[in-house]
C-alpha cells in the first residue's frame, strides 16, 4: 500500500525548479542585470546552452534543513554526498561537516563557489565545507551540470555550485528551528539573523548575518526496527551447499552474522582450549559456536553481533557562521566592496574498534585469567594461548573534528575586497582574497600499539624483585625490568574490565592539526565591442591568480606509525595557478523564418600549475530559439581536474587492521598505508550535452527541459583500492601494492594516487514545472529526475559499471540508474502545502554478478513521502513545518559482503543513499521586518 500510494503521488507531481531556472538564464522583462551561471557574460535575454538548475531562497526554506547540503543534495543531478552527518557506518575523516558530489564523480570534481569566488577548502582533498558559509543570506543557488572548466577553471569536471548572497537585502530576518526524529534520538537547534540597510543617501550598502546549529546526539542502528528485523547484523557469504552442478547460488544472504575469531570478551582461538570465550564483566569461560565461518564472519552459531549493531546512522554536529559585507558607491561608474566571513563548525564519529584476531598470545601466567581456565590449561599442558578480541575493553574508536573558517580582515585572517566599474561601454571587476582554515583532528580509544603489546602482558609480582615492586602485585612483564616505563596492565578478558590507568596508558592522545590557506585574485572585462548580422557581439576576459598551501602537524607518537588508526604524517605542500581567459558570444541569427535567434557561444582557458605546467580548455555552445516555444541547446567542452593538495604530498600514514587472506587463509593484522604522488598530472575530460526546452502556449504555465549529457575523464587520478582484495580478485596491477614477508604473510599493503584510471558517466536529465490556479489559490506541480545510463571506471583493461549497482562488493558502490524528486505546492491565502516524493529506481546489488551467481541481486525501488507546510500570521511572522520519511519507510536490505575488513561493522544498507533515521521533523518560525 505504501510503495501503490508513492507512485501515485510521483505520478501526479511530475515537474521542477525549471522555471526558476529560466528566469536566472533570462529574463528581459527583470530591471536587474541576470549574471548566467553557465557563462562569465552577463546578458539579459542570453539563454546559456549549459543546462542550469535552481534552487531559490524560497526552495530552500520549504525544505527548512538542517544545513544547506541537506536541501541540494534532494537535487537527483547530486550523487553520494562527499561528506555528511547522516549516512551510517563507521568511521569518516571529516566528522561534521557537508559537501557536494555532482554526477557521483567525486566532491573533488564539483567546483563551489561563494558569489562567484573560490572558496578556501577545509582539506588538502580540495572539498568546500558548506557548513561554514553564509546560508542565511542565499538569495539562490546556481547549478551548472556540465563540464565549466574553461569558463570557472579547475574542477568543474562535473559541474558548478555558484552560492549567491542576497547583497542587496534591506531589513531583518530571522529563524529558530527545532527538529528531531519520531524516535526523538537526533534533535537539532538551529537559529540565525540578518540585517541590510543603505546609508549615506543609498551609496552605501552593509549586510551582515550570523547562525547557529547544534545536533549533539548520535544515533546508532540498532534503534530502528528494519534493522532489528531480520535484516539485521547480516551479510553476503558463500553458500556452503554450492557446487559447480547443483544449480545453487555461490553467493547467499545469510542473517546473524559476527566476527568468527573473536569476541568483545575475547576468545581462544587455537589449541586444546579453542573456542573458549569470556563473557561478561566477570569474564566467566563458555563455549564459543561459530557456526558456519567465512572469511573474518560467523554465522548460525552465537557469534556476537556488536559491531553491526552499533554502526552510526547519524552524527553529532555543530557550526556557526558570521558573515558582513559593506559595498560603497565611489562614483557613477566605481564601486567598492568588502566580506568578512567567519565560521566553524565539528562533530564527532565513530570506526570500528582494533579487533585482534588469532594474534595475541596469552600466558598462564597471566594473573587476570579466570581460575577455571588456568587449571584447564594445566590440565591440558599447555603454557599459552592464541587469543582473539574485538576490543570490548577499550571501546570503538572514537574521532572528534573541529575546524574553523576564517574569512574576514587582518584580524579574523581572510577578506575579500574588491572593485566593480566601466569605462565607456566596458565593464570591468577586480577582486583579492584571503582564506584560512585551521582544524584539528583528536583520535580517542585509539590503541598505540606497542603499548599495547606490553600492557597485554601481565604478571604478579614475584617475591624479591629486583624493581621492588610488592609480591603480587599486578604490573607488566616489562615493568620488572624497567620500572620507570609507565605500563598499566591491561584485562583484556571480559567486558568492560580494563582499568582506566590501563586504557589511558594503552591508548594516549592522538591528533592532527591542519592548516589550509588560499590566496586568490581576478581581473576581468566585459563587453559588447561590435555587432554582426544578427545582433551585438559579446566579449569576457580577465586572468586569473590562486596560491593554496596546507600544513599539518599530529603528535609524536603518530610519527611512528604504530597506532591502530590515524598515524597522520607532517604535510607541506603548495601549488601556484595562473590562468588567462576569454568568452565570447555570437548572435548567428535573428528573426529568421526558420528560427527566432540563433546563439553561438565559445570559451577558452589557458592554466598554468607550478607542480604540471600548462594546459588548455575550451567549451562550445550553441542555442537555438527556433519559436518562443522551443529552444536546442549544446556544449562540447574540454575539462580539467587539477591534483589536490593531498593526491600530491601526502607523506605516508598508516593504520592497522585485520583482514581475510584468501591465499594463506588467516586474518593477520596488517599495516595499511596511503600517501601522495608528486608526479601526477590534471585529468582531462571530454563533456557533451544537448537537449530541447519546451514552453507551449497550447498549455500555460508549462515548461519542460530535456538533456543528454556525456562526460568521459582520461587519465583520471584514482586511489589504488584494497590492493589486496584487488590483487586477490584477479586485477594484478595492484599485487605490487601487497607486501609479504618470507613465511607469504600479508605485512602491509599500500595505496596512493595514480593517473591510470578512466571514467565516464553519461545519462538523462529530465525537468518539468507547471502552475495553474485552482480553488482560489494556486498549484505548483514540480519535479526533476535523472537517469544515470553508465557510471564506470577503467583500470588495468577492467572495467567497473557501478551505474545501477548499489553493493558493497569489490566493484564499488554506485547509485540506483533513476532519481528524481517531485513536489506539488498549493498555496492559499496565508497557507502553504506541499507534498514532495524523493523516489530511486530498482537497483542491482552488482553489475558484475551473473544470472544464478547470487541468491538475489535485486534491489527494490524505494520511494519517500515528505511533508512541508506554512502560515504567515501576518507579513512579518511565518510558522512552519517539514517532515520527511512520513510514512517511515525502510531502506533496503543491503548487507555487506564477507570479503570487506568492514563487514562486521557495516549497516546492512547503503544509508549514504537510503534513509536509515526514520520519520524527521522540523518546525520553526520565520521573521522578517
Amino acid at each position: 500500500m505504501k510503495k501503490s500510494y508513492m507512485l501515485a503521488v510521483s505520478v501526479l507531481a511530475i515537474s521542477s525548479t525549471w522555471a526558476q531556472a529560466q528566469t536566472a538564464e533570462g529574463n528581459t522583462e527583470s530591471t536587474e542585470t541576470v549574471v548566467v551561471t553557465g557563462s562569465l557574460i552577463a546578458r539579459p535575454g542570453f539563454s546559456a546552452p549549459t543546462p542550469v538548475s535552481v534552487m531559490s531562497a524560497d526552495d530552500l526554506a520549504k525544505q527548512a534543513p538542517v544545513n544547506i547540503a541537506d536541501a541540494l543534495n534532494i537535487m537527483p543531478q547530486f550523487g553520494i554526498p562527499g561528506n555528511t552527518p547522516v549516512g551510517g557506518g563507521f568511521g569518516g575523516t571529516s566528522a561534521g561537516t557537508s559537501s557536494l558530489n555532482l554526477r557521483n564523480l567525486g566532491s573533488s570534481r564539483t567546483l563551489v563557489l561563494l558569489n562567484g569566488q573560490r572558496v578556501v577548502p577545509f582539506s588538502t582533498t580540495n572539498t568546500i565545507d558548506l557548513n561554514t558559509l553564509p546560508s542565511a543570506l542565499i538569495k539562490r543557488v546556481d547549478v551548472v551540470t556540465g563540464g565549466a572548466s574553461a569558463a570557472y577553471g579547475s574542477d568543474a569536471v562535473a559541474g558548478v555550485v555558484n552560492m549567491i548572497l542576497d547583497t542587496d537585502f534591506v531589513g531583518v530576518k530571522g529563524t529558530v528551528q527545532y527538529g528531531n526524529t519520531w524516535k526523538t534520538d537526533y534533535e537539532n537547534y538551529k537559529a540565525d539573523i540578518s540585517a541590510g540597510t543603505s546609508f549615506d543617501g543609498e551609496k552605501g550598502h552593509i549586510i551582515a548575518s550570523a547562525s547557529y546549529l547544534d545536533s549533539p546526539q548520535q544515533v546508532y542502528d540498532k534503534n530502528r526496527e528494519w534493522y532489528t528485523g531480520v535484516h539485521g547484523s547480516s551479510a553476503i557469504v558463500p553458500n556452503p551447499a554450492y557446487t559447480a552442478t547443483n544449480g545453487q547460488p555461490f553467493l547467499i544472504h545469510v542473517g546473524h552474522v559476527g566476527v568468527a575469531q573473536a569476541t568483545e570478551g575475547g576468545l581462544i582461538t587455537a589449541g586444546p582450549l579453542k573456542n573458549t570465550q569470556f563473557s561478561g564483566p566477570n569474564a566467566v569461560p563458555s563455549l564459543f559456536n561459530a557456526g558456519t565461518v567465512a572469511g573474518v564472519l560467523a554465522y548460525g552459531g552465537n557469534a556476537e553481533t556488536f559491531g553491526q549493531d552499533n554502526a552510526e546512522l547519524a552524527q553529532p554536529q555543530h557550526s556557526y557562521n558570521v558573515f558582513a559585507r559593506a559595498s560603497y558607491q565611489l562614483a557613477s561608474n566605481l564601486k567598492i566592496h568588502a566580506d568578512v566571513d567567519f565560521g566553524g563548525d565539528g562533530g564527532f564519529n565513530s570506526a570500528f574498534p582494533d579487533a585482534h584476531y588469532n594474534n595475541i598470545n596469552i600466558k598462564i601466567d597471566n594473573p587476570y585469567l579466570p581460575a577455571q581456565t588456568v587449571a584447564a590449561m594445566k590440565a591440558a599442558n599447555i603454557t599459552n594461548f592464541n587469543f582473539g578480541t574485538t576490543e570490548g575493553n577499550l571501546g570503538f574508536l572514537d574521532k572528534g573534528f573541529d575546524s574553523t573558517l576564517y574569512t574576514g580582515s587582518k584580524n579574523l585572517e581572510r577578506f575579500s575586497v574588491g572593485l566593480d566599474g566601466a569605462v565607456g561601454d566596458w565593464a570591468w571587476s577586480a577582486y583579492y582574497g584571503h582564506g584560512e582554515v585551521h582544524s584539528i583532528a583528536n583520535w580517542f580509544n585509539d590503541p598505540y600499539h606497542p603499548y599495547l603489546d606490553l600492557a597485554s602482558d601481565p604478571v604478579s609480582a614475584p617475591q624479591g624483585n629486583s624493581a621492588g615492586i610488592p609480591a603480587g602485585t599486578i604490573v607488566c612483564r616489562s615493568t620488572l625490568t624497567n620500572p620507570t616505563n609507565g605500563c598499566a596492565p591491561l584485562n583484556l578478558f571480559g567486558v568492560h574490565a580494563a582499568s582506566a590507568a590501563a586504557r589511558a596508558y594503552v591508548t594516549p592522545p592522538a591528533w592532527t592539526r591542519y592548516f589550509n590557506r588560499q590566496d586568490s585574485a581576478q581581473i576581468s572585462v566585459q563587453g559588447e565591442p561590435f555587432s554582426d548580422w544578427a545582433g551585438a557581439v559579446s566579449l569576457a576576459g580577465g586572468m586569473d591568480w590562486r596560491s593554496e598551501a596546507a600544513v599539518s602537524t599530529s603528535d609524536a607518537l603518530s610519527y611512528t606509525r604504530q597506532y591502530y588508526a590515524g598515524n597522520n604524517q607532517p604535510f607541506s605542500g603548495a601549488v601556484e595557478v595562473w590562468e588567462g581567459f576569454a568568452e565570447t558570444i555570437v548572435p548567428l541569427a535573428k528573426n529568421q523564418s526558420w528560427s527566432d535567434s540563433v546563439d553561438f557561444n565559445a570559451a577558452g582557458r589557458v592554466t598554468s600549475y607550478s607542480t604540471s605546467g600548462m594546459v588548455e580548455t575550451w567549451k562550445l555552445g550553441l542555442t537555438d530559439q527556433i519559436t518562443d516555444e522551443y529552444r536546442l541547446r549544446g556544449t562540447w567542452s574540454y575539462d580539467i581536474r587539477a591534483p589536490t593538495l593531498s593526491e600530491l604530498f601526502t607523506a605516508a600514514s598508516s593504520g592497522t587492521r585485520a583482514q581475510f587472506d584468501p591465499v594463506t587463509g588467516t586474518s593477520p593484522n596488517i599495516l595499511f598505508t596511503t600517501k601522495g604522488n608528486p608526479d601526477l598530472v590534471p585529468e582531462k575530460a571530454t563533456t557533451f550535452s544537448g537537449g530541447v526546452v519546451l514552453t507551449p502556449n497550447w498549455l500555460p504555465g508549462f515548461n519542460m527541459s530535456v538533456d543528454w549529457y556525456s562526460i568521459n575523464i582520461k587519465s583520471a587520478i584514482g586511489t589504488t583500492p584494497n590492493a589486496l582484495t584487488a590483487c586477490t580478485a584477479g586485477q594484478t596491477i595492484y599485487c605490487q601494492y601487497v607486501i609479504r614477508n618470507a613465511a607469504g604473510i600479508v605485512t602491509e599493503v599500500d595505496s596512493l594516487p595514480v593517473n591510470t584510471s578512466q571514467a565516464t558517466s553519461s545519462g538523462l536529465d529530465v525537468e518539468m514545472d507547471y502552475t495553474t490556479d485552482l480553488w482560489g489559490g494556486s498549484l505548483g506541480l514540480h519535479g526533476v529526475a535523472s537517469y544515470t545510463d553508465e557510471s564506470t571506471s577503467t583500470s588495468n583493461n577492467v572495467v567497473l559499471d557501478n551505474a545501477g549497482s548499489v553493493g558493497y562488493d569489490i566493484i564499488g558502490g554506485g547509485e540506483p540508474k533513476l532519481r528524481g524528486t517531485v513536489t506539488a505546492d498549493f498555496r492559499y491565502g496565508p497557507f502553504s502545502q506541499t507534498i514532495q516524493s524523493r523516489f530511486f529506481g530498482s537497483a542491482v546489488y552488482s553489475n558484475a554478478y551473473a544470472p544464478g551467481y547470487i541468491d538475489d541481486n535485486s534491489i527494490p525501488w524505494v520511494a519517500y513521502l515528505d511533508l512541508r507546510g506554512s502560515y504567515d500570521m501576518s507579513k512579518s511572522l511565518q510558522l512552519f513545518y517539514a517532515v520527511d520519511n512520513v510514512l517511515n519507510t525502510p531502506p533496503p536490505w543491503i548487507p555487506s559482503i564477507y570479503t570487506s575488513s568492514s563487514a562486521p561493522y557495516t549497516p546492512p544498507s547503503r544509508l549514504t543513499i537510503y534513509d536509515g533515521l526514520g520519520r524527521y521533523f522540523r518546525v520553526g518560525v520565520r521573521a522578517n521586518f
